[in-house]
């Protein structure tokens, strides 16, 4: 009788609370930033998978699900040492049998893309993720007309709206999740609300996004604002693939070197999206 494959030793079942720990470590061990923190927001607003190999996690995949019928898949991993044996199809599987009927969102690297091509999912463009420790010699962004102001309680609201205009996922309690643990700049134009960003503690320095915007000048003054309060720390921010090189340039200009991309795919058909426009993601994993 032949040796079992890798494959045939691991069981799929429903992450737990219990799993946060192992999964950061999982995912520390190949070089992956996010913190415990990280992981335990992945965990409260997010379900999905792990793969287990003799009480060792070696694999998980997520989703989190939005009104409309809408869900997003995220954070897949499997453990190097293990790539190659179909864990990471029976991770996804497993994932789109829970989500059955529902439009499914995901962002896919270079490495996973064929697979969930297999799986039906359709490519929507290119993500860029920019990253780096912010120049001293950045160049502040304005805007001519409008302000840009610090988030307050009554404005809370306004941002969940943008949000969903510029993603157009309906998820406020998601959105309000994001909300409690960052910072907030709202750009005003004649004292009405039209732009939105939210900076947060993020795999050991700072994330932006989401950033929502009528154009590529307002978004870059919300980045801006955040950006100049960063000087020498490190920053990410998940852009667009529709923005413009300049507005790329002006990322690595200020220190923000376009480090990977990543595919936005999806399973179904994509919410409309607008009047807002959504410049950089919440991140990756969730879109």
């Amino acid at each position: 009788m032949s040796k079992p494959r890798p494959n045939e030793q691991v069981v799929i079942r429903p992450f737990e609370p219990a799993d946060i720990a192992k999964a950061h470590a999982l995912s520390s061990s190949f070089g992956w930033p996010q913190r415990l923190e990280d992981w335990q927001w992945f965990g409260t607003f997010g379900r999905g998978f792990v793969a287990e190999c003799d009480d060792v996690i070696v694999g998980t995949a997520l989703h989190w699900d939005y009104d409309q019928g809408v869900s997003s898949i995220g954070a897949v991993m499997v453990d190097p040492r293990l790539q190659g044996f179909g864990i990471g199809k029976r991770l996804t599987e497993a994932c789109l049998d829970a989500l059955f009927g529902r439009t499914i969102i995901l962002h896919a690297t270079p490495a996973g893309r064929p697979l969930y091509e297999r799986f039906g999912f359709v490519s929507q463009g290119v993500l860029y993720q920019h990253q780096g420790s912010i120049k001293s010699t950045l160049s502040p962004v304005s805007v001519a007309a409008g302000r840009i102001v610090s988030l307050t309680p009554d404005l809370a609201a306004v941002v969940v709206r943008l949000a969903q205009e510029g993603s157009g996922l309906q998820r406020d309690a998601f959105t309000q999740s994001i909300l409690a643990m960052s910072e907030g700049a709202v750009l005003l134009e004649d004292d009405v609300p039209v732009g939105a960003s939210l900076c947060r503690r993020y795999c050991g320095g700072w994330a932006i996004g989401p950033v929502v915007a009528q154009d590529e000048r307002a978004a870059q003054s919300l980045i801006s604002y955040w950006l100049t309060r960063a000087v020498g720390e490190h920053v990410r921010v998940d852009v667009s693939g529709d923005v413009s090189d300049a507005f790329r340039a002006w990322l690595e200009a200020a220190g923000l070197e376009a480090a990977s991309t990543a595919t936005p795919m999806v399973r179904g058909m994509w919410p409309q999206r607008g009047p807002a426009k959504q410049f950089a993601l919440v991140t990756q994993a969730t879109g």
